[in-house]
């Protein structure tokens, strides 16, 4: 019984890096689910303080990462506070009404739009700002992907 609870686990925490790719899949609920796997089923002494508050931060954290690294890439890539306001309505649109690519497309076409139309800025500048969408969605993938491996660190660590 233990060998298929730790398939589960195993799988839970494979999911979850599918999840940085298809995002319909809650990445860092399925790390969770492994966790919580473990700690009802296996072992519920193991885990401590730690690992738990180590998940709270880090699953805030990659909450957040999308939208953080949406504006910031927006604005140095001189993009305007439309620009940032078009990028953050974008990624849900995107999930909702274009999946499963539309949160990395959605925000760039709106952002280059905005840039263009509101703010009557060259297609160059408007492109320009529309990538920094486009590196920001690279950025967050990878700031996530580092946060999940965390998470399973301090899990097997804790362990």
């Amino acid at each position: 019984m233990a060998a298929v609870l730790w398939a589960l686990i195993v799988l839970c925490f494979i999911l979850s890096f599918v999840g940085l790719v298809v995002p319909i899949l809650p990445g860092a609920a399925f790390i969770w689910l492994g966790a919580g796997i473990y700690h009802f089923l296996i072992d519920s002494t193991r885990l401590g303080w730690l690992t738990w508050g180590s998940f709270i931060i880090l699953s805030v954290f990659m909450l957040i990462a999308d939208q953080l690294a949406n504006v910031y890439a927006v604005k140095r890539y001189g993009g305007s506070r439309w620009s940032v306001w078009a990028s953050l309505i974008g990624i849900p649109i995107g999930l909702v009404f274009f999946p499963p690519l539309g949160f990395v497309f959605v925000p760039f076409f709106l952002v280059f739009l905005v840039e263009l139309v509101v703010q009557n800025r060259t297609s160059e500048e408007a492109l320009k700002t529309a990538v920094g969408t486009l590196l920001a969605f690279a950025g967050s993938l990878f700031a996530k992907a580092f946060m999940q491996l965390a998470m399973i660190v301090v899990f097997l660590a804790d362990i």
